[in-house]
């Protein structure tokens, strides 16, 4: 059965975070140590389809969700849920680091899959 397991873990790595098909290159602070140049695979819902705070009084802000697919073998730690994570976003004035909540975490043979939440304007 662990033979099994082992290809389950290896097509994990192979596919979700193949460069060529899922995976990118993503800079990422988790519990405070910088991982440069992780190959992840990170979704994120259009800018259309943003969910607006409808319990706030406050106008503008919405509310991010992402999943971060992530090796585990890669990060020192796994996250916590409620735990802060950070990735570096490139934009055309310059980077900057996003800063993302973690909501969920599951270990999916050697790849963790990260439920992750922030707020935006």
């Amino acid at each position: 059965m662990s033979n099994f397991l082992d290809m389950v873990a290896a097509d994990n790595v192979r596919v979700f975070t193949n460069e060529a098909e899922l995976g990118s290159k993503q800079t990422i602070i988790c519990n405070g140590k910088e991982y440069a140049d992780l190959t992840v695979t990170l979704t994120q819902p259009a800018q259309s389809q943003r969910e607006a705070l409808s319990d706030d009084h406050i106008q503008g802000i919405y509310k991010i969700s992402a999943i971060l697919n992530i090796i585990k073998r890669d990060l020192d730690v796994v996250p916590e849920q409620g735990s802060k994570l950070k990735i570096k976003r490139k934009r055309q004035f310059g980077d900057f680091f996003e800063t993302f909540y973690v909501v969920t975490v599951r270990d999916e043979f050697g790849l963790l899959r990260l439920e992750l939440e922030a707020l935006d304007e």
